[in-house]
């Protein structure tokens, strides 16, 4: 299922204002994981580097380029779970650093 970009808009304005929003979402990006849905994975992640870091600070982390971490997370990518796993992680530990 794809977002409407309001939708997908709307999120990404929650997830600026309310961090415990974001890792919630978070959080549900781990369990959708576990159950294999990695399509919906994908999607959140997508929109969870969106509203927070950003993938220029994420790839810096990952040690990749801004552009390969957009084409990973792109809804047409085919994306391992290990590597969306990898992502989700790096994303955990940034909001960890940046928790005060």
């Amino acid at each position: 299922m794809e977002l409407t970009q309001d939708l997908e808009v709307g999120i990404i304005e929650r997830i600026q204002r309310d961090r415990a929003f974001a890792e919630a979402l978070l959080d549900e990006v781990e369990e959708t994981l576990r159950e294999c849905e990695y399509g919906v994975a994908q999607d959140m992640l997508y929109i969870l580097v969106t509203g927070t870091i950003g993938f220029d600070a994420l790839s810096h982390s990952l040690s990749m380029t801004s552009e390969t971490l957009t084409c990973m997370l792109s809804s047409k990518a085919k994306t391992s779970p290990e590597e969306l796993s990898a992502i989700a992680s790096a994303l955990k530990r940034e909001f960890g650093a940046t928790a005060s």
